[in-house]
């Protein structure tokens, strides 16, 4: 069989046991969900993902001026370049700033 007819035929097969959600399907009946548990369950990861958003925040306010503006910068899409004339150092500072902060945040992350 070639490459390709192998990968047809996988794809054909992983389609048919997938759940078409083209339909007006019952969700709850097709998964075996209480609605009360599936909205407790939603309530709760939200709970828990404000919970690391607010923290991530926190910690990104708490990093040291420069690594805090070189990372936002870099997260908002600039430029290495365009960080470091706003800041009025070096590209390779701003980088230096910001894999210091990205480190900080790294390290919090995986402890928290």
């Amino acid at each position: 069989m070639s490459n390709n007819q192998y990968n047809k035929n996988h794809l054909e097969n992983t389609t048919d046991n997938c759940v078409d959600f083209d339909y007006d399907y019952d969700i709850f009946n097709q998964v075996s969900i209480n609605p009360k548990d599936f909205a407790d369950s939603l309530k709760a990861i939200n709970s828990y993902i404000l919970k690391k958003a607010t923290a991530i925040a926190w910690q990104i306010e708490s990093l040291p001026d420069e690594e805090r503006k070189a990372y936002l910068g870099h997260t908002q899409g600039k430029t290495w370049r365009e960080i470091g004339r706003g800041l009025g150092i070096s590209k390779d500072t701003v980088q230096a700033r910001f894999h210091s902060a990205n480190e900080k945040i790294r390290k919090f992350l995986a402890n928290g």
